[in-house]
């Protein structure tokens, strides 16, 4: 997508405060304590039901919102319901959710159900018992393998997924509290799995393929299937259950995840899925503390520009909740030449700690299989701070509790410490010039991103500015940085979108992230433009709730209303020397807090964007992103 705009331009003098509050969605600001120990029920107080059977698979369904309002869970039950699944057996505990779509399933209840012969029957509803509690896990699998033994075991965590410092599930019931990894290894540990290992645990999740999730499960299954990227709220194909009879854990483990990807990436071309081998995962441990320990001594300031080129997931962007999590691969790659000790060091062995070649060495031994469009993702993601500073402190104090990675650990605790003193700094306004046809600003040091920016002021709230959208085409040279004008901008249903880029995979695609509401909450509807959809294509929606978690990847459909929602701002004119400050983006007089209200317009089957006139008071300049995750705005140039 380009800009072309060719209006005749007026300056404007404003000081910014930051845009992150408007378009920061992550999770909120909350404070953490280390789990408790997992209370259990013993196992002796269970009896066995039925005769072992070859394969039983565990479904620890968390319904959330996930199932309240789009029946997300009870469409993965009907799969299983459809599925020829002979000798296999589905032994589930549902709970988490305001609203349950399958019938027997009571909200308020946990329900204990099972799943044989195309058959759903329910054997208990227990008084409601919060899912993301360790104790609620470890006795739900200790009555599972009891009552229902098996010879092999398939545990599916089935939820929404936030990676190591957000971690899995999201009951609605009890203020969305997930499972942390703390809490799924006490978990783990209290129902025996240390002392009789699952062949596969799968997690049905956003982002929770992790070096450090595959570390907290190593002592308790031999197999991983997981996503690093989001998932699509339609999850796995649970059809494939049926082709476990017969099969080993490791091609049991590759059948699941080739069907998760066989059903999404078409739909979902941002879909990933990996097997993860967790006794083969020494190697990947041992280049991660290599790595951190080489860089103890290294300029933070050059780790903070190799760190801003490498590929992540869970949105990769302002507007989706920034996860921060990031493909091992890309990190330590990124990393290693700024490391001391030899980690920069090729080493034609492939054998050396830190090492390119020794990386793909312990990755090869570890991730069996890795589905990406392009190949892009090695199967592993790791943690690193860079974007989602507002709760630092809770998310770092989170993820050291997880302990598998302590000297990376220490070394991600300082760098996020270093970012956010360097979040401090102050620059120069940037004067914005227009010349032949062309808007140009001299950037400030140290750019990361540059986009060119759309914005209009609201004419019914004195200080504030709404953002129309950005978009990083930009042509630099010597530091000038420029954008040609024509008044146009991206328009769907006759109505202007506020357009916010996303990372994607390099050459792939490009993603734009719209603000819109959606049967009456925030989502982001995803434009996206390749090789077949030059001119873009609206290709599904991200529905954004207040825990931050956004796994409802859904299929847009003719007839739904969206309306648009434009980012506000609140701007200073510089000229008075910042003596008044601006008002707090917070306290705009709103229906959706931080964001401007459009026009709502129904999306029809097909319907595509289109290139239309901005408003004629449309203000231009541009936004900058420097390699300690810093905003730094330009002046405006405003329409004559």
């Amino acid at each position: 997508m380009k800009l072309k705009r060719k209006i005749p331009l007026g300056k404007g003098i404003l000081a910014a405060a930051s845009l992150s509050a408007a378009l920061g969605l992550g999770a909120a600001v909350t404070s953490w304590q280390p789990a408790a120990p997992a209370a259990s029920t013993p196992a002796a107080s269970y009896t066995r039901q039925a005769e072992e059977t070859e394969y039983g698979v565990l479904l620890y369904m968390v319904g959330s919102n996930l199932e309240s309002e789009c029946g997300a869970a009870t469409s993965n039950l009907q799969e299983l319901l459809a599925a020829d699944l002979g000798t296999v057996r589905v032994v589930g505990e549902a709970g988490g959710s305001l609203l349950w779509h399958t019938e027997g399933f009571e909200v308020g209840k946990n329900t204990r159900f099972r799943i044989e012969e195309g058959r759903l029957t329910v054997d208990a509803a227990l008084p409601a018992r919060n899912m993301g509690e360790a104790g609620t896990l470890a006795d739900f699998i200790q009555y599972a393998r009891t009552c229902y033994p098996a010879e092999k075991t398939v545990l599916v965590l089935w939820d929404h997924g936030d990676g190591p410092v957000g971690g899995f599930g999201c009951d609605d019931l009890c203020g969305g509290d997930s499972l942390m990894l703390t809490e799924l290894d006490a978990a783990l540990a209290a129902a025996g799995c240390d002392q009789q290992p699952l062949e596969v645990i799968g997690l049905d999740a956003c982002c929770m393929a992790t070096l450090e999730t595959a570390l907290t499960f190593s002592p308790y299954a031999r197999y991983m299937v997981a996503s690093q990227e989001m998932e699509p709220a339609g999850g796995w194909d649970y059809t494939a259950m049926a082709g476990l009879p017969g099969t080993g854990p490791k091609e049991a483990a590759l059948l699941l995840a080739q069907q998760y990807y066989a059903k999404n990436a078409v739909s979902y071309p941002a879909a990933t899925v990996s097997v993860t081998d967790l006794a083969a995962l020494e190697g990947l441990a041992q280049q991660v503390e290599t790595l951190a320990a080489g860089l103890e001594q290294a300029p933070l300031a050059g780790q903070a520009q190799a760190r801003a080129g490498v590929f992540g997931f869970g949105g990769a962007g302002r507007t989706q909740g920034q996860s921060d999590l990031v493909d091992l691969r890309s990190l330590v790659e990124a990393l290693a030449p700024l490391a001391e000790g030899g980690a920069a060091e090729e080493d034609p062995a492939g054998s050396g700690p830190g090492e390119p070649q020794g990386l793909e060495t312990a990755l090869r031994q570890a991730v069996l299989l890795s589905l990406s469009e392009g190949g892009q993702a090695c199967g592993l993601s790791l943690y690193a701070p860079y974007a989602e500073l507002d709760d630092a402190a809770n998310q770092l104090q989170r993820y050291r509790a997880v302990g598998k990675l302590p000297r990376y650990e220490a070394g991600a605790q300082a760098f996020a410490d270093y970012l956010q003193s360097a979040r401090l700094a102050r620059f120069e306004p940037l004067s914005v010039q227009a010349e032949g046809g062309l808007l140009q600003v001299e950037g400030p040091p140290g750019v990361r991103t540059a986009y060119a920016t759309l914005w209009e002021q609201d004419e019914t709230a004195d200080g504030y500015y709404y953002l129309v959208g950005t978009d990083g085409d930009l042509t630099v040279e010597n530091g000038e940085y420029s954008c040609p004008l024509n008044g146009e901008w991206t328009f769907l249903g006759g109505q202007p979108l506020c357009t916010l880029e996303l990372q994607s995979p390099e050459g792939l695609y490009t993603q734009y992230a719209c603000p819109v509401l959606y049967e009456g909450r925030r989502a982001n509807l995803i434009l996206q433009y390749d090789l077949q959809n030059p001119y873009g294509r609206a290709a599904y929606l991200v529905p954004l709730g207040e825990t931050g978690f956004s796994r409802q990847v859904l299929p847009l459909q003719g007839g739904e209303e969206l309306t648009p929602l434009y980012p506000v701002e609140a701007f200073a004119d510089a000229e008075t020397g910042g003596e008044a400050p601006p008002p707090a983006p917070a306290d705009y007089p709103t229906a959706v807090p931080g964001f401007k209200v459009g026009e709502p317009f129904v999306y029809e089957d097909g319907m595509a964007p289109e290139a239309l006139p901005a408003a004629e008071a449309a203000l231009y300049g541009f936004w900058f992103v420097t390699w300690e995750n810093q905003d730094v705005y330009s002046e405006f140039y405003a329409a004559a």
